[in-house]
């Protein structure tokens, strides 16, 4: 299995003041449209889609709770469980043909936005307190529930 992973998180979209933060509010993308792996992002085939999954990933992983380094796992955490494809497209509310094609593009080396990390994941059973087993209550919480609380969350 594979984990999914915003390169330079930390970089590119954390502050000094949002690392005050548990889960953000908002987000600051650079205003330069200059970038020649966005220009590479728009030219591909489903480009402009591609560039909404880009936003909306990072919308999403900034809510998570801190440290924010990247990880679309379900905590954001890098032992966190994997999501998949079909779980980002949930969490964005997109297409999942859409949001699997734009991950494997922005994990492309011309564009290298995000990065595919092989990762080992239990089978519930193996250990006493799995990584499947330990966070599976956690998935079901519903994305409404999740943005209500992170909203009502003071720094």
């Amino acid at each position: 299995m594979e984990v999914y992973r915003i390169k330079g998180w930390r970089e590119h979209f954390e502050t000094a003041k949002t690392l005050e933060y548990n889960r953000c509010q908002r987000i600051t993308f650079t205003n330069r449209l200059n970038n020649i792996q966005r220009k590479r992002l728009l030219k591909s085939k489903d480009g402009p889609g591609f560039l909404a999954v880009w936003f909306s990933v990072c919308q999403y992983h900034s809510s998570q709770s801190k440290p924010r380094n990247g990880y679309l796992t379900e905590n954001g955490e890098p032992e966190g469980m994997p999501l998949t494809t079909a779980d980002i497209a949930d969490l964005v509310g997109l297409p999942p043909t859409l949001v699997k094609g734009a991950l494997e593009r922005l994990s492309e080396p011309d564009i290298g936005w995000m990065e595919k990390i092989p990762v080992e994941v239990g089978v519930p059973g193996d250990q006493p307190e799995t990584a499947v087993a330990s966070q599976s209550s956690s998935l079901s919480t519903p994305l409404h529930s999740t943005l209500k609380s992170s909203l009502e969350e003071k720094p």
